[in-house]
């Protein structure tokens, strides 16, 4: 949910002076919260009254569980847009909270979907998942596009915090949703403002399938103009589930939070906490490389061996992490390596991998991604004593330590 608050602030000021570029100051003194990050945090205020009165009901009665959470995402919305009546509201969402019988409109706009966030941190499965969404959702916008749009964040939301792989969400919400069969550098230049679902969710999707980091997916949802702070939160949403939030960038955003609303986003993290792990797009792949029994494959065209689909994805998101932090200067890590305790004709098994510093766990695993295919006995047995297995915790470990 984090994310998409973050999204929501950084792109606020783009919002009628649109920008065609990733290049700007990400926070601003012109940055402030929205509906976007009003409606969430009512949202998860709703999800938190609800559970924290009837939480047995989601196993004991769901259809009770659901027409109590509805009713309290009604009181949620209508007092904290009391609270802030010029957060930017629609005209048909201003009507609604005006009305003295609060009823449904049938919208297909976007915020369905730049609110539904919270609702994927708490679903027990996919199935739990649809019904909390079309609680939240119903509650004012009823066309199947509305549904479609949230039920598709919500997903992505859900898959990222659980799934590494960014194809496998991609094939999710493309078999049930939306095509995703484009790039952002294509659609840049004739994208316009656009408030409905169709023309904001698989648009905020896609930046997140393209970036290499929250902060990346807010850029690039940003760049594409239009909507920008719903494009950027609906981004932000999916990306701080799967890449996680750096922990100054948290900080920073919930400075733009008055007491209220940091409240209850405190209370929401004190339940559900968000991952903020600043290794987290590393350490992520501890649980499938424990599942995983062969590290190598048959190469199909010729003699040797080619890693299995897990390593190749991890190998590839270490480039990105070095990429995106150069002050650990990974360029240089065979000089870090010649100053560490560990040596790659040793045993990966060294218990001195969890006395190492960051730089020199990230720079170890660089140089034994760097090994050749003429060292595949050498490479292969990293793998298999623990070493690289070890080097993901220690990496969490010092997550852990800084959190």
């Amino acid at each position: 949910m984090i994310g998409a608050i973050i999204g929501d602030i950084v792109g606020s000021r783009f919002e009628f002076d649109n920008v065609k570029t990733k290049q700007f100051k990400f926070f601003h003194e012109k940055c402030r919260v929205t509906d976007d990050t009003i409606l969430t945090l009512a949202a998860a205020d709703a999800v938190m009254t609800t559970d924290s009165k009837h939480g047995q009901l989601r196993d004991e009665n769901r259809d009770r569980y659901l027409t109590t959470l509805f009713e309290a995402v009604v009181s949620s919305f209508r007092l904290f847009a009391s609270k802030y009546p010029d957060a930017g509201y629609g005209d048909m969402f201003k009507k609604w909270l005006s009305s003295d019988n609060p009823l449904p409109y049938g919208s297909f706009g976007n915020g369905a979907a730049m609110r539904i966030s919270p609702v994927a941190h708490v679903a027990a499965n996919r199935e739990d998942l649809r019904h909390l969404v079309n609680c939240v959702t119903f509650v004012t916008h009823t066309h199947r596009e509305a549904a479609r749009g949230a039920m598709a964040t919500a997903e992505a939301v859900f898959l990222a915090l659980r799934q590494p792989f960014k194809r496998k969400i991609k094939r999710a919400i493309e078999k049930k949703y939306y095509s995703l069969d484009f790039g952002i550098d294509d659609i840049r230049e004739t994208y316009r403002r656009d408030f409905s679902c169709r023309g904001t969710v698989p648009q905020a999707i896609r930046c997140f399938l393209e970036s290499s980091s929250l902060e990346d997916a807010i850029r690039l949802a940003v760049s594409l103009g239009g909507d920008s702070d719903t494009l950027a939160s609906v981004a932000g949403a999916i990306a701080g589930a799967f890449h996680g939030v750096p922990k100054d960038m948290r900080e920073t955003a919930l400075g733009y939070l008055d007491d209220f609303l940091r409240s209850v986003f405190e209370k929401w993290d004190s339940l559900h906490p968000v991952p903020h792990e600043r290794f987290r797009p590393l350490t992520r792949y501890m649980e499938k490389l424990k599942n995983t029994s062969e590290y190598y494959e048959p190469h199909p065209y010729h003699n040797g061996f080619v890693f299995v689909k897990v390593i190749e994805d991890l190998a590839r998101q270490l480039r990105l992490f070095e990429d995106n932090n150069p002050s650990y200067d990974l360029a240089n890590f065979k000089e870090i390596n010649r100053n560490s305790p560990l040596v790659y004709e040793g045993s990966g098994n060294n218990p001195d991998i969890m006395k190492l510093s960051a730089a020199q766990v990230l720079a170890f695993m660089k140089g034994i991604f760097r090994v050749k295919p003429i060292s595949d006995d050498l490479l292969l047995s990293f793998f298999k004593c623990g070493a690289l297995d070890a080097c993901l915790e220690r990496l969490k470990m010092i997550d852990l330590e800084n959190a």
